[in-house]
Order: structure tokens, then C-alpha cells, then sequence
């Protein structure tokens, strides 16, 4: 686990407002501890830029405005590329259905669930609940066999 996810990240309360959602960049940089707020790599050691993210995208937006700090996000290049406009749901409001959709990156929930390990966004607490009984059993059969090697 990285220090980003032993710190959940916290967006502001307060801020000044912008015309354009990058005008936000410095002060998202600074709340979310200059690391991705998906995959949490720290920006030091990514060749990639990093950017401000929609996180329900600009096409979902009904009624929060494009500009709205608390649906924004600093974002490595590669998690936004890989997320773009995806938003299962469709509804701005829902972030996701329990089978499917993305967890707020400040939200607590995205740390328990372990954030984003392969450059995407989070799956679900029951998708990732379901892998790892998926995972046990290997697991389990592999620990036995180091233990009870065959003669």
C-alpha cells in the first residue's frame, strides 16, 4: 500500500472560483498530496503529465457545473486516458450500481477497496469481494503444497 492510501486525500472546502476547471490544478496538486488520485503514483516518479479530471465526465453533467471542485480530480495521464468518459450508470448522481460504476478517489471507501493498481479506475467493493474468493482456494492450495512438499 502507498502513502496515498494511508492518507486519503481531501478536497478543500473552500476555493476560489474559476472560469475553467484547470485553473484548479495547483490547489487539486496540493490536496491530493501530488499523487494520482486514482492509481496514487506520486508525481516524481511518472514520466507522464499530470491533469484534471472530470470524475462524473463533462458529458454525464446535468446539473453540476464543469468547474464544480468537488467533481474534479488530479489525474496521471494514463488513469484519465484509460477512464475518458466512462460512467456506467449514465446519471451523474449514481457513481455506481454495486456491481459496477467508480468510487470517489476521497471518498474512504476507495482506500478500503484498495484504489487502482493497473493504471484504471477502481472496480466495486462486491466485483473485488468476489475475486478474492475467486483467489483463496489458489492461494490456499499453494501455501499447502510449500508446506507438505512430495518426498
Amino acid at each position: 500500500m502507498s502513502d496515498f492510501r494511508k492518507i486519503t486525500p481531501a478536497r478543500r472546502e473552500s476555493v476560489p472560483v474559476y472560469k475553467t476547471h484547470n485553473e484548479y490544478k495547483p490547489l487539486l496538486r496540493e490536496d491530493f498530496h501530488q499523487r494520482c488520485g486514482y492509481c496514487g503514483d506520486h508525481e516524481f516518479f511518472r514520466d507522464t503529465y499530470y491533469e484534471v479530471d472530470h470524475f462524473v465526465p463533462q458529458k454525464c453533467l446535468v446539473n453540476i457545473s464543469p468547474t464544480e471542485y468537488s467533481n474534479l480530480v488530479y489525474s496521471c495521464r494514463s488513469c484519465n486516458n484509460s477512464k475518458r468518459a466512462k460512467w456506467p450508470t449514465g446519471d451523474e448522481n449514481v457513481h455506481n450500481d454495486g456491481e459496477q460504476g467508480f468510487i470517489d478517489p476521497c471518498d474512504d471507501a476507495y482506500a478500503a477497496q484498495g484504489g487502482c493498481s493497473c493504471g484504471c479506475h477502481a472496480e466495486t467493493e462486491p466485483q473485488q469481494q468476489e475475486q478474492a474468493q475467486q483467489e483463496q482456494p489458489a492461494q490456499e492450495q499453494t501455501e499447502n503444497q510449500n508446506e507438505n512438499p512430495p518426498a
